[in-house]
């Protein structure tokens, strides 16, 4: 009975009745459609929507039929009153236009492709809009206006290509926001709505065009004009420059025939330029901002147009209703000019506000800025300065972002790995002001002892700023780490230490085993040629030009440092149990007292005929990512193809992107990243991807690859080909099991152990991706580090346990932060609080059980997921905060 209450007020508020308590936000001042009561059930703008193509359909067959009804209906009765009802309450048009009908009708049976537009049609689409009503109204004239075959044919084509558009391409971007005729005149006066009505039927947004009208209309047109692509901004200028005077032309030139059609097209050209210039004068001599000139521009446009159409109109409907209108032509044409006034009033003080909201200084002008509130917030916290050496660049940053984050927004060469202090890739030297850092962190200050950094270096993922500092992106080498005091005595028993792996696990094994134990004899033997490298970087080397630089996360002299024994590109090809013997594959014997397997995990790959033909990579190892490049410069197309829509196929495909390849994402399930995010946060990640180029396809799967001697197409489940010159599988991962199979210690899904990290053999210990613990393998760094410090603890004589626990799923790679933590199912008592800017790519979410955050996804607000993912870890009471966070105000301070 509560969730049909929730729900009955969520269709009257055009809230969300899953999002906890309906709780009344104050009005933003440029409210999006979420934002936007919605005072009309969407069946009943459906069955209106219906009777608007039943209307137009209507006029068409009477075009032919009847042509002269038919022309005197359309041009005088229904034509005057569009730009009024644009004026005035555009949603409505927008709501009810047939031909946004029929371009969403593929969208609402679900049988649209949903492309994205192409790169050109995005960029120019606006231009053919203009053209197509420039071309459109001065050929009334000329034969729409007296032939009604003409028109009807016309308004078929134009039909069908909105039909088309909407089968072919997502959201509106096949018609309605790029190339709809009446597109230019809607952004015009759709700016400042005197009546502002939601929009009902392209729901939800895909983000399939820029600044969109229909997701924010008050500051979409704004947005266009302070676009900061002048080209982008200079078509929009361009329009509205010359508008009243090509209205002005329409009434003032004869049509034809009582002119020749050259000398009306010219005639109408001479008053298009000169109000162009006029324009162009104005905003030279008098320099206004941006969107100063446009509204006065479309006013005089508007009061042009019913200045001669009032009389028209009046004459119209008084053959209609059979009575003398010519009384009401003059209030008619006071009452547009006071709307006008209005409308340009509103229009002038709505790009004040926008300027006010906007102006940060480092913010981007988008649809998507928020409220006035926060927008004000982030501009004091840009207060803040950090100054990088080398080189003297000071940047503005703002409280609680990372050292990390805020050299990446300043375009500062950094590397970067797993954005939580674990794998190593960004160490920093913090010259000054390091008391405005916040505290180091345990595994920060583990992952600089194995960096054999110490004094005043720091993780830039892990530093946040709460004040002014001076930082050199190099570390301090010079510095020594401070070695922590082992808190037990080192198990005497223990001489020799043999880790199998080379990865993270096996190298914080080693590390650790060496802390715990100054004495005994480590070997390390790894299958790669590579010692320790950054693994969450290594889709740098499909698209990159430095190999291997930079990805590597140990000093040179690490293994001497630490006296460890490396064994490179080695493998190890069976296990003496009974003489406590690792059998190298060069024939050498390592003799072990303990013995950590560490051998990670391998790529999953399904049943996929011909899978191995050149052109088909996993993408598990820095090798994959080098032949992966190698094979995208000699195929013969440039398109790609992922299998699987997870972490790491992600991350392959905005590599390949990067590269400049056509790429598409193959998902098996109806949506990205299933386990991690809901469905809201799941469709803004494909609409961010879509943006990029990145096309995704749901319910879709490989099962077969094609070609002579080289991959040239995949096959999917459903019989279509796609061409592919690379074919990257990335279904998941196999635990490598194989070595500990073959000795007889127990497996299951992958290598079982116990709290301590004990195999069923207690001289033997596995560790990172291998290792299964409580029926789960989990493949993640943070959780291979904290498992190799348990069982090394042990291997010196300790006795630790690991507790498993849900870790943190982090999308690294592709341009957008994004955490989920914890459970983001909803149990009994709790409350979901969410905020969804999907224009923006943007999308956070907590979930509160009694008080207490349980669970989050954030996409894009990466300064308001470490307060969460605090408050998460530290299961802190966040009752004082949940009336700000259903607000909109959210803390980004990582201090709880």
């Amino acid at each position: 009975m509560r969730r049909q209450l929730l729900a009955k007020r969520a269709a009257e508020d055009g809230t969300d009745p899953g999002a906890g308590p309906i709780v009344r936000q104050p009005r933003p001042t440029f409210p999006n459609y979420t934002q936007i009561p919605s005072r009309i059930p969407v069946r009943i703008w459906r069955l209106v929507r219906l009777a608007s193509v039943m209307v137009a359909l209507g006029i068409v067959v009477a075009l032919f039929l009847r042509p002269a009804g038919a022309l005197f209906a359309f041009w005088r009765l229904i034509i005057p009153v569009v730009p009024i009802l644009l004026i005035v309450a555009p949603g409505v048009w927008r709501n009810v236009c047939p031909l946004a009908a029929v371009n969403q009708t593929p969208r609402l049976f679900g049988k649209s492709r949903a492309l994205t537009s192409p790169k050109w049609l995005a960029d120019h689409g606006y231009v053919i809009a203009i053209a197509l009503f420039l071309v459109i109204v001065v050929n009334r004239k000329v034969v729409f206006n007296t032939s009604g075959p003409a028109l009807g044919v016309l308004l078929i084509v134009i039909f069908t290509a909105a039909f088309i558009g909407g089968r072919t391409l997502k959201g509106k971007s096949g018609w309605c926001s790029l190339m709809c005729p009446v597109l230019p005149i809607q952004r015009i006066y759709g700016q400042t709505p005197l009546v502002l009505v939601r929009n009902s039927h392209c729901e939800p947004c895909v983000g399939c065009t820029k600044n969109c009208y229909d997701f924010n209309p008050r500051v979409a047109y704004i947005a266009d004009v302070y676009d900061e692509d002048r080209t982008f901004a200079g078509y929009r200028r361009w329009f509205i420059g010359a508008f009243p005077g090509f209205v002005l032309a329409y009434f003032q030139v004869p049509a034809h025939p009582a002119i020749s059609i050259p000398s009306l097209y010219g005639r109408t050209a001479l008053y298009t330029l000169a109000s162009i210039a006029v324009f162009i004068t104005l905003e030279v001599f008098v320099g206004p901002r941006p969107n100063r000139l446009p509204p006065m521009f479309g006013a005089a446009a508007l009061a042009i147009f019913y200045w001669y159409t009032a009389r028209l109109f009046a004459n119209a409907l008084g053959q209609v209703i059979h009575r003398d209108l010519t009384g009401v032509v003059w209030p008619g044409r006071t009452v547009v000019a006071a709307v006008a006034v209005t409308w340009l009033v509103r229009s002038m003080r709505a790009e004040s506000m926008f300027v006010e909201e906007a102006s940060t200084g480092t913010l981007p002008i988008r649809v998507e800025l928020g409220t006035t509130r926060q927008l004000r917030a982030a501009t004091e916290s840009n207060q803040l300065e950090v100054t990088f050496m080398p080189g003297e660049r000071v940047v503005a940053a703002k409280a609680g972002v990372s050292l990390l984050e805020t050299a990446e927004r300043a375009g500062l060469p950094i590397e970067v790995g797993c954005r939580m202090g674990v794998c190593g890739a960004d160490p920093v030297h913090v010259i000054e002001g390091g008391e405005s850092l916040s505290p180091i962190t345990r595994d920060e200050a583990n992952t600089l002892e194995r960096l054999g950094l110490g004094g005043t270096n720091r993780m830039a993922c892990s530093a946040r700023i709460n004040g002014s500092c001076r930082v050199a992106l190099r570390p301090d080498e010079s510095s020594r780490p401070v070695t922590p005091v082992p808190t037990f005595a080192p198990d005497s028993s223990v001489e020799h230490v043999v880790v199998v792996g080379g990865g993270i696990a096996a190298i914080t094994a080693a590390d650790f085993v060496r802390r715990h134990h100054p004495t005994c004899t480590i070997d390390v033997v790894g299958r790669e040629a590579h010692h320790l490298y950054n693994r969450m970087g290594i889709s740098r080397l499909i698209y990159g030009r430095s190999a291997m630089q930079g990805l590597y996360l140990l000093p040179d002299d690490w293994f001497d440092r630490h006296g460890v024994t490396p064994w490179l590109n080695t493998i190890v090809a069976a296990i003496d149990r009974d003489r406590r013997e690792v059998v190298l594959g060069t024939g050498q014997r390592l003799p072990y007292d303990r013995l950590v397997l560490a051998t990670g995990s391998s790529s999953m790959v399904p049943e996929i005929a011909g899978f191995g033909l050149r052109g088909c990579f996993v993408m598990r190892e820095a090798q994959d990512a080098i032949e992966i490049r190698r094979a995208a410069q000699q195929g013969s197309t440039r398109h790609a193809v992922v299998s699987g829509g997870g972490l790491l196929g992600l991350e392959a495909a905005h590599a390949l992107r990067e590269l400049g390849l056509e790429v598409t994402v193959l998902e098996r399930s109806d949506r990205l990243l299933r386990r991690s995010l809901d469905a809201d946060a799941s469709q803004v990640l494909q609409s961010y991807l879509d943006s990029l180029g990145i096309q995704v396809a749901t319910q879709a799967e490989a099962v077969g690859v094609e070609g002579d001697g080289r991959l040239e197409h995949v096959v999917l489940r459903r019989g279509q080909t796609m061409p592919a010159a690379v074919f990257v599988v990335a279904a998941g991962i196999v635990p490598n099991v194989e070595l500990a199979r073959a000795v007889g210690i127990e497996v299951g899904r992958g290598v079982v152990v116990d709290e301590a990290m004990r195999t069923s053999d207690p001289m033997i210990y596995a560790v990172g991706d291998v290792a299964e613990v409580s029926g789960r393998t989990w493949g993640l760094w943070p959780v291979a580090v904290a498992q190799a410090q348990v069982a090394a603890k042990n291997i010196a004589g300790g006795d630790e346990r690991y507790l498993d626990e849900v870790p943190m799923t982090v999308l690294k790679g592709v341009g957008l932060d994004m955490l989920s933590f914890g459970s983001n199912d909803l149990g009994e008592g709790d409350e979901a609080i969410t905020d969804h800017q999907i224009s923006g790519f943007r999308y956070r979410k907590v979930v509160v059980r009694a008080g207490r955050v349980v669970g989050g996804i954030f996409l894009g607000f990466p300064e308001e997921s470490v307060w969460a993912r605090r408050a998460y870890e530290m299961e802190s009471d966040i009752t004082s905060s949940l009336d700000a966070l259903r607000q909109g105000d959210w803390p980004t301070s990582p201090m709880v």
